[in-house]
């Protein structure tokens, strides 16, 4: 209720977000413009995965369907030394230049899930000690 709310406007008042630098027809040109004068960069997609792959203390990486952007950010967490945990609903999407590692089997169902989080304490409390 309470977000409905914050949608409702007295008559007379328009929505800030549709005007200024956050307009959606105008944003892809002023919010660079804002970070410019701000003295920032705006921070690419890539800069988030980054990020999050150096704060992380380990990385689950879900190898199911041969995702080329997944492989990446594995090899990335390797390179700076993480901890990566594979998962896979095929044995088939682990490529063989990782298939030496141990990786978690899983489905995709209400059980399996439960399953695999089970595994997934096992093998992170045996292998890491965390």
């Amino acid at each position: 209720m309470r977000r409905f709310l914050l949608h409702l406007l007295p008559e007379g008042f328009v929505r800030i977000r549709n005007f200024g630098f956050r307009a959606n027809r105008k944003r892809a040109t002023t919010l660079p413009l804002c970070f410019q004068l701000l003295g920032a960069a705006p921070q690419t997609d890539m800069d988030k995965v980054w990020d999050g792959i150096c704060a992380a203390q380990l990385i689950l990486a879900d190898c199911t369907q041969e995702n080329a952007n997944v492989f990446y950010e594995i090899g990335l967490a390797h390179a700076v030394g993480k901890k990566v945990v594979l998962i896979t609903r095929s044995e088939k999407d682990i490529p063989s230049d990782l298939n030496h590692f141990d990786y978690i089997s899983y489905f995709f169902d209400p059980e399996g899930t439960e399953q695999l989080i089970e595994k997934l304490r096992t093998f992170i409390k045996s292998r890491f000690k965390l």
